[in-house]
């Protein structure tokens, strides 16, 4: 077995773990759950949250569509945002890549080059990665984030883990040759080339702006859903960003089911406490989940209308 099939097939493992332990806490809460009756105007609030996700979304594919014209590759900039919307769906089924495949494929279709839409995927999934971790580290340093910023204390696991990326930098640094020549051996010379700056600071910003609609979206929730007080959307969001972080890295887990809701129940609990910590995090997937269908109803249409086929 690879490296990679055995990677694989851990993360599976802990994500049905951990859905295990979602459905058990969900089932232990579930009586005190039913205490919160929910009027129209609630539900109108959940159905508007979907609607934010899709424009999530839609923001997103437009961000593609800048880096796809950034990388040389003409599109029509509505097609491309089109082609997002419905590969999305790809991410529940297991191994979190059918997305990113499907996308491929329909770009293809488009005569859109391997070349460009490899790069502009790539720099896409590199920025979200790097946007995360900022918030992430913001969220450390200037929240409590429970167990994360025991984490981040330097004890002895903490210290090994800075000599080993110090390590990792300095052979980067003592074997860029070698490493230049190897990739200049293995890859592509377009895949190399660095868009221009002013559509990596638009992505950049994207994803800024989709983490800190997502920290909205659970403050929402907690305070008109479940009836918390206090507003804390920028925690929340630095919260979102570490747990979308945790689910993109498990394979096994089609869009980080299971391991993300793991992660906020853990990191909400302290502050909103477990019942609620539970609800905020099922209510956040109903609505990822409800607006991935919808972006995918809308941009199927959209399509089929184009087409001439409606």
């Amino acid at each position: 077995m690879t490296i990679k099939a055995l990677w694989r097939t851990c993360t599976a493992i802990l994500a049905l773990l951990a859905c295990v332990y979602v459905g058990g806490t969900l089932i232990d809460h579930y009586q005190d759950l039913k205490t919160f009756s929910w009027s129209g105007a609630q539900w109108l609030l959940v159905g508007m949250c979907s609607l934010i996700w899709v424009a999530v979304l839609i923001l997103s594919g437009i961000n593609w569509a800048w880096l796809l014209e950034a990388t040389g590759q003409k599109n029509d900039r509505w097609s491309s945002v089109a082609i997002f919307g419905i590969s999305q769906l790809g991410k529940y089924l297991p191994g979190n890549v059918a997305h990113h495949v499907g996308r491929f494929v329909m770009a293809r279709g488009k005569d859109m080059s391997v070349a460009a839409i490899g790069r502009s995927m790539l720099f896409e999934v590199v920025l979200s990665f790097l946007v995360a971790a900022c918030f992430f580290l913001l969220g450390v340093f200037l929240f409590d984030l429970g167990m994360w910023r025991e984490l981040t204390q330097l004890s002895n696991l903490n210290r090994t883990l800075i000599f080993f990326l110090t390590g990792i930098v300095v052979s980067l640094v003592l074997f860029r040759d070698r490493l230049r020549i190897w990739a200049k051996h293995y890859l592509a010379a377009e895949v190399l080339l660095m868009p221009p700056l002013r559509p990596l600071l638009k992505s950049v910003m994207v994803f800024s702006a989709s983490y800190l609609a997502l920290g909205c979206v659970i403050d929402l929730h907690a305070r008109f859903l479940f009836g918390f007080e206090s507003s804390h959307w920028l925690w929340l969001s630095t919260v979102f960003s570490g747990a979308w972080i945790v689910g993109a890295l498990m394979p096994g887990a089609p869009a980080g089911l299971g391991v993300r809701e793991v992660v906020l129940i853990a990191t909400l609990t302290p502050v909103y406490g477990e019942t609620v910590a539970v609800g905020l995090s099922i209510t956040l997937r109903a609505i990822t989940v409800t607006g991935d269908c919808l972006n995918f109803l809308i941009w199927s249409l959209w399509r089929s209308v184009k087409r001439g086929q409606i």
